[in-house]
């Protein structure tokens, strides 16, 4: 009998504690005036009513305190007990809190889980429980793959404007998988996605905007779409705005905002930004300080991710002195590597180095190797001097035939310097020869025509 007493004691005291603890929370705060002061961030004044009223069985106070310890609103970061709640919440048949709850099990790739809380939400008609639906009949996920289903819930969430069920559906129109193959039903979701905040989207479309693949065509709308897609963190999309700026196309040239963009992509590791971004730095313009420090740790930045223009440009930098002391050891290791990849100045370069034994051993044979690769590529500083090595015989045998091709082509390449020395050279050819060596140069000129 006093057992029992004391048991009503306390449910009386617990229900006096609750009422205090309510009084505190804000003077008659209700569910609406919670969630205002929880959109406006102040979490400390929500935390306690919600949990008081979760203890009364609100599905909508278990699924704000979820909220809240999923993202450290008020609370500490928690994980495991966001879904604690999210999970009391959804069997009371809250749908938010099921697609909350769903959403986790997804991203644990516990896809049953998430496939029985989808689809008790998606008959309200929640688009992202329709979207996620769709991504896990389209990808046989916790369940048998379905590709009707899936387009089906794709359609449902598309239908409410979700961006991403909107872009999914373009690309299966685009690639005929589930549905019939139409490029004007995937350019129209294509354009729902983008206009609906897809990043992805949006650099899609200004990708086939920009190469005239639509019938809305133009560098600006172009230009316009990828911008959209930069300030959403795309980094392809802001190296292409950046170059769109730099360049005037589609828009008025601006080189604050090309280094703006180059600057986002640089940061995010995109090597041919990094390179553009040491360019602006490097150059001497009223809309970029010029600081050559910088410049060189930007091409430092891309030429470690085997950028051969940077490369070159480190070389070139040391080679000359700018920004830094003067080093042709140093300037030799960088155009190796920029010429290992074919970099067509780094190569005639090298076979000037080697040619003259500047900072390394003179190697006649490796000039004339660097040369050749230069030449071939149409560098007609690199054909002259093939020119004066052949008719010279340095790092070769002797070969009028060949000295005097190599200077007929660099002077088709318009350097006349390589006029006076076949001239020369023709003294001391037959007119039979000179007339071999034009013909071998001719051929040497269509063949490369045609590559």
């Amino acid at each position: 009998m006093f057992e029992m007493f004391q048991l009503r004691i306390s449910k009386f005291l617990y229900i006096i504690c609750a009422c205090l603890m309510l009084q505190a929370c804000g003077g008659g705060m209700d569910m609406g005036s919670a969630r205002l002061a929880y959109d406006n961030g102040d979490y400390g004044s929500v935390l306690n009513y919600y949990r008081e009223q979760a203890l009364q069985g609100s599905r909508e106070a278990e699924y704000m305190l979820g909220l809240m310890y999923e993202n450290g609103h008020g609370v500490g970061l928690n994980k495991t007990e966001a879904m604690k709640h999210y999970a009391i919440s959804a069997e009371m048949g809250y749908t938010p809190a099921e697609v909350a709850l769903a959403t986790g099990y997804f991203s644990e790739k516990n896809y049953e889980g998430a496939l029985e809380y989808f689809s008790r939400a998606a008959p309200e008609g929640e688009a992202n429980a329709n979207y996620y639906l769709g991504v896990i009949y389209q990808n046989g996920f916790g369940a048998s793959r379905n590709i009707r289903l899936a387009v089906n819930y794709f359609r449902e969430a598309s239908a409410k404007n979700h961006a991403e069920a909107q872009y999914a559906l373009s690309q299966m129109y685009e690639e005929g998988d589930g549905v019939t193959r139409s490029s004007v039903e995937a350019q129209r979701m294509l354009l729902l996605a983008a206009e609906n905040g897809k990043a992805e989207a949006q650099f899609r479309l200004a990708t086939l905007i920009a190469n005239d693949e639509l019938i809305e065509v133009g560098m600006e709308k172009a230009v316009n779409w990828y911008e959209r897609a930069a300030d959403q963190g795309i980094v392809k999309a802001q190296y292409r705005v950046a170059n769109a700026y730099r360049n005037g196309e589609g828009v008025t040239q601006d080189l604050v905002k090309a280094f703006k963009y180059y600057k986002l992509a640089a940061e995010a590791g995109h090597a041919d930004a990094q390179y553009n971004l040491g360019n602006l730095y490097r150059q001497d313009d009223d809309s970029v300080k010029r600081d050559l420090d910088e410049a060189m740790r930007w091409y430092r930045a891309s030429a470690e991710q085997n950028n051969r223009d940077a490369q070159y440009d480190i070389a070139s930098m040391y080679y000359i002195g700018l920004g830094v002391r003067e080093d042709v050891k140093e300037a030799t290791r960088w155009f190796h590597k920029a010429a290992e990849q074919g970099h067509p100045i780094a190569q005639y370069f090298l076979g000037n180095i080697y040619r003259t034994g500047q900072g390394v051993v003179i190697n006649e044979p490796e000039a004339l190797r660097w040369y050749h690769l230069a030449a071939e590529q149409n560098i007609p500083e690199a054909q002259n001097n093939l020119g004066y090595m052949y008719s010279n015989g340095q790092g070769t045998e002797k070969n009028y035939l060949l000295s005097h091709m190599w200077f007929s082509i660099s002077l088709t390449n318009e350097n006349l310097a390589a006029q006076s020395a076949r001239q020369f050279l023709e003294s001391e050819m037959t007119r039979e020869q000179i007339e071999q060596a034009r013909e071998m140069a001719r051929n040497w000129l269509e063949e490369h025509e045609r590559q």
